[in-house]
């Protein structure tokens, strides 16, 4: 039985970002066991986006937890993507970044992705992805899992290829990731969709009695 996934999608402007959002859902929903229940929010543009001073040997900006709204994120979601625009004049450190839950928004882990960029483009392929923006949701979106897997739900380190260590050499980023997907076991499906999960045992109920959770 499939798993479902709950991530807040924060998007920061008017533009259509469909195609890229439809094909990271496709894909994960291909070659996982989840089910993406997606809540899309939007938001007007970000007017302050954090500075970063020299990193990676240049100065550059990337959207973090501190520039954005919490009230409009819902709660109890798995991951948190925030999709935004760089202000005239910026350039971003990263084509994308992701935070664990330690350093998240409602202590869950989210990736933050600058859209307005040219690589982002639905008409740029990219590594096996017809979009490159799907490619860099993707990416993001298996960082903040790795986070729930390894750190949160404490199953080691070595049960998941780790790109970063040469475990993806030779494949196209598509390939990588479904390699990655592969190695999520049976338990690890269970543990997340146990996540936020509440064990209620009703004892002493009249017949009749009407009860709502909230």
């Amino acid at each position: 039985m499939p798993i479902e996934m709950k991530v807040a999608v924060m998007i920061y402007g008017e533009e259509d970002l469909s195609a890229q959002l439809n094909e990271w859902k496709e894909f994960v929903e291909a070659y996982t066991n989840f089910t993406l229940n997606i809540t899309e929010i939007r938001e007007p543009e970000l007017t302050e986006i954090t500075y970063w001073e020299g990193y990676y040997e240049k100065d550059c900006y990337l959207a973090t937890r501190e520039n954005v709204n919490y009230n409009a994120i819902p709660k109890y979601n798995h991951i948190i993507i925030l999709l935004w625009k760089l202000l005239e004049g910026q350039e971003t450190c990263l084509a994308g970044g992701t935070w664990g839950g330690d350093w998240g928004i409602h202590d869950r882990p989210y990736g933050t992705i600058p859209y307005n960029v040219w690589w982002f483009d639905e008409s740029y392929t990219h590594e096996g992805f017809n979009t490159h923006g799907a490619q860099i949701i993707t990416h993001e979106f298996q960082n903040a899992l790795r986070w729930i897997i390894h750190t949160e739900l404490s199953f080691p380190a070595s049960s998941l290829p780790d790109p970063y260590a040469g475990a993806c050499d030779g494949m196209t980023l598509a390939e990588c990731y479904i390699s990655i997907f592969d190695a999520i076991t049976d338990e690890m499906y269970s543990a997340i969709g146990s996540l936020f999960k509440r064990n209620v045992t009703f004892t002493s109920v009249p017949d009749g009695a009407t009860i709502s959770l909230v």
